[in-house]
């Protein structure tokens, strides 16, 4: 406060680089940029003042009386700091002291004397393009073993996990109005939606369906809008029965890798909402609002709820959970505003609760070698906040561990906990008391994949090693596995996700795949790319396990592809596996320990596998006995047809069909309907008959 009584307003205009609304060393300041203040009379501009800011992007009013004001900036005479190769135009807001709601603007009041140096004004880059609605609403709960077999069966069966665009999924509201079948005097999810980002937008229908069968989600419907090729629009809508969808767009990104940069107030149609900068993990930054609007069945109007912890949020009949996000705030804010539009055609919305920003939060959640650590901001120095973690040590235990922490307060800090190779962490923040937010994180999991009618799990553990030695060239993959089973000759899968949600990322840095492991004879190592589609094209290696414990290092280049002769990179992994063939491992009873698996840079010489290029049965069919379903092994030494041929115990052929087989391993699907008994299945080619075998279909 100064003497006079006289006040003063100022501080910076700058280029956000990382787009987390705070000014950051490093960091230019846009000079040149036109600085207006307004002394409470917005309608009079003659007693506005105007300045400029300096080469720092700083900006000073002073010998102001206490009064109302409102700072707005303008860009258009910006002439320093702007990034190369970029322009005016290229420019969002990502910071200002009232929150980005009012673009270029803040209004504040000052006091008798005050010196007011807070109101920066923080301007980015929007990126190309967001995510797609097609990846949100999952993950934010003990999910993961669900969404990593919804991934694996995917893959599977050639199924994309990246969706697809196209004329099929186009989204056109008029016409799917007019195709909806009557639902009553109610109001659809279709009817809430926005008809368009921009004129001229392509939109599609990109409904992650997948979570109405793991979630309490009753409905679902994502629309991405696209320009040019790239997303740049995403409204997601879910519905729910008596409950809140508790899976928000921020949960679900930080699990998933994301960080969020700020949360911000604004408003919309004089509604209160909170809107996050969301930095993903391939640095694309979106700009997001999630809420729910909901009425009980005999309400005459919506009640809107948007504040940050979902948990507090009061129950209603029927919950319509809305996620928006896109490349810009404003952006974001139209969507909103849509929604808000079509609701209040059909009957009013109101807004009870009092708008709550949380004091600290979870910004990004991450594990680094045994420690987890969670980066968490606040709106204040210097209050107590608390921690609090619900811990499950594996997949399969069934003790959980309760840990809490306590600090004090910083704008922006790190808390580092010794988790060793725990797996499952739900966490809750608090400030005197009050949740200020939740959430979840989850190592990427183990898994088993098999059928039932032809196998037997005896036993399954997922173990924890405490005592892991955790290296700097090594990427460890956390825990131990064992299982025994019995297999009807067909087979069995152990897969481990290397990422929570199965995202993929790039280890090209590595060399091979270690680990320590007991086992039954031949066993399958699979290294599951997101970028190949066609399951039978992943690259894999035979392996033989011995009984005997033994260390494998399993060069990436030895891993081969039946659709290509390019060797294998590593920039797009999602998954490892390890399948069990009985045929070829020639027994039936798999009786398998997995440890210290991890990626590694170098390897001790005399425990590098080599390829196995000949097999002792180079013909392989299972299950067997079979309900009607083959999978053909085999490996052939040329590029060549074959013929495969199903015959009776006669002689009579009931099946033949040419087949096209790859240099090395090649898979081959049937599904025959034939009567129950005995057959012959033959697979023969130019150059090799590759024998005869009996198969039992019952």
């Amino acid at each position: 406060m100064t003497s006079s009584g006289l006040g003063s307003i100022g501080d910076t205009v700058w280029f956000d680089t990382d787009g987390d609304g705070l000014k950051d060393a490093g960091e230019n300041g846009l000079g040149g940029a036109t600085v207006t203040l307004d002394p409470g009379t917005p309608s009079n501009p003659a007693d506005d003042t105007t300045t400029t800011t300096d080469a720092n992007g700083n900006y000073l009013f002073d010998n102001l009386p206490a009064g109302v004001y409102t700072i707005t900036v303008d860009l258009s005479t910006v002439t320093s700091g702007i990034p190369s190769g970029k322009t005016i135009a290229d420019l969002i807001p990502t910071f200002d002291a009232d929150g980005v709601g009012t673009a270029n603007t803040s209004t504040v009041s000052l006091s008798l004397g005050e010196t007011n140096l807070d109101q920066d004004f923080g301007y980015s880059v929007s990126s190309g393009g967001v995510n797609t609605g097609n990846d949100g609403g999952i993950e934010s709960e003990s999910l993961g073993d669900a969404l990593t077999k919804l991934y694996v069966g995917r893959k599977k069966n050639s199924v994309p996990t990246v969706f697809v665009k196209s004329e099929a999924n186009l989204y056109n509201k008029s016409k799917m109005k007019s195709a909806q079948p009557y639902q009553g005097k109610g109001q659809t999810m279709l009817d809430m939606f926005p008809t368009e980002l921009v004129a001229g937008n392509v939109a599609n229908i990109t409904s992650p369906t997948d979570i109405l069968d793991i979630t309490t989600a009753d409905e679902v419907l994502a629309v991405d809008f696209s320009l040019d090729g790239e997303t740049k629009g995403v409204v997601l809508g879910i519905k729910t029965t008596d409950k809140v969808y508790n899976h928000t767009k921020a949960s679900c990104d930080r699990l998933r890798g994301a960080e969020i940069l700020n949360i911000q107030t604004v408003q919309v149609k004089g509604y209160n909402f909170l809107m996050q900068g969301i930095k993903q993990r391939n640095g694309v930054v979106e700009y997001a609002i999630s809420f729910a609007t909901a009425k009980n069945n005999n309400d005459t109007n919506y009640t809107i709820q948007t504040n940050w912890y979902v948990n507090n949020y009061t129950k209603f009949n029927d919950v319509y959970n809305f996620q928006v996000w896109s490349t810009k705030p404003a952006d974001t804010q139209k969507l909103v505003a849509d929604v808000l539009n079509n609701l209040q055609s059909f009957i009013p919305v109101k807004q009870t609760e009092i708008q709550k920003v949380p004091e600290t939060y979870a910004s990004k959640i991450y594990r680094d070698k045994a420690e987890l650590v969670v980066m968490l901001r606040s709106t204040e120095e210097g209050n107590t906040a608390e921690v609090s973690m619900v811990e499950l040590y594996s997949e399969t235990a069934n003790n959980i561990k309760h840990r809490t922490n306590s600090l004090s307060t910083e704008i922006q800090q790190s808390l580092r906990l010794d988790i060793a190779d725990g797996y499952e962490y739900d966490g809750l923040v608090k400030v005197d008391n009050e949740v200020e937010d939740a959430f979840y994180h989850a190592d990427g999991n183990w898994g088993l994949d098999f059928d039932k009618r032809y196998t037997e799990i005896k036993n399954y553990f997922v173990w924890n090693n405490f005592d892991r030695e955790y290296k700097d060239d090594e990427y460890a993959i956390n825990r131990d596995v064992e299982i025994k089973a019995t297999s009807n000759y067909d087979y069995l899968t152990v897969y481990k996700s290397l990422l929570p949600g199965t995202i993929s990322a790039d280890y090209s840095e590595y060399n091979y795949v270690a680990f320590t492991a007991t086992g039954s004879g031949l066993m399958e190592l699979g290294l599951i790319k997101s970028s190949i589609q066609d399951w039978k094209a992943q690259y894999r290696v035979m392996v033989d396990f011995s009984e005997e414990e033994q260390t494998y290092y399993v060069p990436f280049e030895i891993f081969t592809s039946s659709a290509s002769q390019n060797k294998m990179t590593a920039e797009d992994l999602t998954t490892l596996t390890f399948t069990f063939l009985p045929v070829e491992a020639q027994t039936n009873e798999l009786d398998l320990k997995i440890s210290d698996v991890r990626f590694a840079k170098t390897a001790v010489e005399g425990q590098i596998v080599n390829k196995i290029d000949k097999f002792e049965n180079e013909f392989m069919a299972y299950p067997n006995p079979s309900q009607g379903n083959v999978n053909l092994l085999l490996f052939s030494e040329t590029d060549t047809e074959a013929t495969v041929t199903l015959s009776d115990i006669t002689g009579k052929i009931i099946y033949s069909q040419k087949a096209t087989l790859n240099a090395g391993k090649n898979e081959l699907d049937f599904n025959f309907k034939v009567k129950t008994g005995v057959m012959l299945l033959n697979v023969t080619s130019p150059e090799t008959n590759y024998g005869t075998t009996k198969i039992l279909f019952r």
